[in-house]
């Protein structure tokens, strides 16, 4: 049986070997196919993929720093670049959300095609017109700390804030100090929560309460780490954002297992913008903004347009290494994946890693046998 394999970073795999050895072993979410083990990372639309190795850089090509290897700073791409679209659709819901009408839309992607680049630039933009904006994100640790992203936000929002005198919001107080203890009356956190629906309610009132006459935006990032409590939330807040000047923003990668649980909770009443990666034109663009050099050299724009697969991501991270070591962010995403991989699903990775971005299942058991054998030799 055929299974398409993500292939991570295949002219690095000594680099790999190392991190995953250093990995600790941890139950693992995966399928078994025809006796193989797949690992679900690297479940891959065969038509996105590319080699992620860097580009191959001269001294004559070779961006110039003052600074040391050690300190290469992360580079963050002056402009953003290819979502003129997708900012314009952003902003006249926020408009909407001004005049009264709000709306929840679900921004998604794979990891490094920008969305939190997009909604940072689209709320700041909000907030130069006067908006309100609450932010807020999950982690992966949100299964055992409940409702963390809408605590974030209100927090965001309200840290200064005594709570209001508004005999109209005053029910809904107990509901808001469990997630704002500045405002709860008594303790913190009482021995029974407040049901979501109450607690999203309460969510919609004090954020039309927070922004009068100019409508709020929240911004909820990582959705695809969301527990079940803030998904019950989020399905009341897609459900009745309409009736408030409020607009919900949610971002989720597309190729993580909990973008399909954020699906079922939001089955009605969202509007959806995926981001799909950059063309290569928009790459180019990108990498001159990067590099304040336009056009950008060939030999870079050569290895971008090989490596980086479209991704803005990796476009800075592959640019700011370019003849100087520098963080990779990207890797970190992937070694965050590969943490959650035990022993063996780690060797089928480490296998795959090295056939190229389409592998059929029994190449990957015979290439991981033949790995095993080696390294007992």
């Amino acid at each position: 049986m055929g299974v398409q394999l993500r292939c991570l970073m295949p002219r690095h795999t000594d680099l790999l070997a190392r991190t995953m050895r250093r990995l600790p072993a941890r139950p693992t979410a995966i399928s078994e196919v025809d006796g193989i083990l797949i690992v679900l990372i690297c479940a891959t639309p065969p038509a996105q993929r590319r080699h992620l190795s860097r580009p191959k850089i001269t001294d004559e090509t070779a961006v110039p720093s003052e600074q040391g290897a050690c300190d290469n700073p992360v580079v963050w791409c002056p402009v953003v670049v290819g979502r003129d679209g997708e900012l314009a659709a952003l902003a006249d819901i926020f408009g909407q959300a001004a005049s009264g009408h709000g709306a929840c839309v679900v921004v998604t992607g794979e990891a490094g095609v920008g969305k939190t680049r997009l909604v940072t630039e689209a709320a700041g933009r909000a907030r130069e017109r006067g908006q309100a904006v609450l932010v807020g994100r999950s982690t992966p640790t949100d299964r055992v700390s409940p409702l963390r992203p809408l605590g974030e936000a209100l927090l965001d929002g309200l840290r200064d804030r005594r709570p209001p005198d508004d005999p109209a919001l005053a029910p809904y107080l107990p509901a808001l100090g469990t997630l704002v203890p500045h405002w709860a009356a008594g303790p913190a956190f009482p021995a029974v929560p407040p049901a979501p629906v109450v607690l999203a309610e309460a969510m919609l009132r004090v954020v039309r309460w927070l922004s009068p006459g100019r409508g709020a935006v929240v911004v909820l990032e990582d959705m695809h780490w969301a527990d079940r409590e803030t998904l019950a939330v989020l399905a009341y807040l897609a459900d009745h954002v309409a009736a408030f000047p409020v607009a919900v923003v949610l971002t989720a990668r597309s190729d993580e297992p909990g973008a399909s649980e954020l699906g079922s909770a939001l089955n009605r009443g969202a509007l959806h913008l995926h981001l799909a990666p950059l063309a290569d034109s928009e790459v180019a663009a990108m990498a001159a903004a990067c590099l304040g050099v336009d056009p950008a050299p060939e030999a870079i724009l050569g290895g971008l347009w090989k490596n980086a697969a479209g991704l803005p991501l990796l476009v800075e991270d592959l640019v700011g290494v370019a003849g100087h070591p520098g963080p990779l962010r990207y890797a970190e995403i992937i070694s965050g994946r590969l943490a959650g991989l035990d022993a063996a699903s780690r060797g089928v990775v480490e296998a795959a890693a090295v056939l190229g971005t389409e592998v059929d299942a029994y190449g990957a058991r015979r290439r991981t046998q033949h790995v095993r054998r080696l390294g007992r030799g």
